[in-house]
């Protein structure tokens, strides 16, 4: 075998560690305890990120190695081209799939301990600014809901009126017949629904980041 088609080693993160730091995550509750975690977790996230580094340069020679070999396999008689396969076929089908879910996890992994860190003070000093950052991000978020509901309120009170003038006025529509007046209201509602169709959204949305932020508030006030 010509040692340029060798299979390249690949070195397979253990995440025993990390899996249970971000266990111990939840039980911390003093800036000791935080700073120490902190130290840990970053370097776990750079032993993570070197793996995924890793991985880029595998998968690069993992290309060149089956390029090479369906290139030999190419040049094979009909017969032999037939009933056999390029050399290492396979195997490399098998690393890269392998490589692709512990990419997905080891990803997963990383930004679940960077969450971490960034979610936790390492001082009092830095407890309070970030809570203060957090409170007005949600006085802001809690102004945007506001926003949304009068945007809401002002769609509804326009149908209501728009409705109520159906069928009664100067402007002709006096003279319409039931069930165009009906047709008219059912039309009214749909525009209103339709209206109002985004606005819920955003503010659905709003609600859930402002629940986060409270989470967050919470989770930052533990520490001392």
């Amino acid at each position: 075998m010509n040692n340029r088609n060798v299979l390249p080693t690949v070195q397979w993160y253990n995440r025993e560690l990390a899996d249970g730091m971000l266990e111990h995550l939840g039980s911390m509750t003093t800036f000791a305890e935080v700073e120490a975690w902190d130290r840990d977790a970053s370097v776990e996230v750079a032993r993570i990120s070197a793996h995924l580094e890793q991985f880029d340069r595998i998968e690069s020679e993992l290309q060149t190695i089956e390029t090479q070999t369906k290139a030999a396999h190419a040049e094979k008689s009909f017969l032999g081209r037939i009933f056999s396969s390029p050399e290492h076929a396979a195997e490399i089908g098998s690393i890269r799939n392998k490589i692709r879910t512990e990419r997905a996890g080891l990803s997963e992994l990383a930004e679940g301990l960077q969450a971490g860190i960034d979610k936790t003070p390492n001082t009092k000093e830095e407890q309070k600014e970030m809570l203060q950052h957090l409170r007005l991000a949600k006085k802001e978020l809690a102004q945007e809901r506001r926003e949304t509901n009068e945007a809401m309120r002002q769609i509804r009170t326009n149908a209501r009126q728009t409705s109520a003038g159906i069928g009664a006025g100067v402007t002709g529509i006096l003279f319409t017949t039931p069930t165009s007046r009906r047709l008219s209201r059912m039309n009214v509602r749909i525009q209103k629904e339709s209206a109002l169709s985004p606005h819920e959204d955003a503010k659905m949305g709003l609600e859930r980041r402002i629940l986060a932020v409270d989470r967050t508030i919470l989770w930052v006030q533990r520490f001392q």
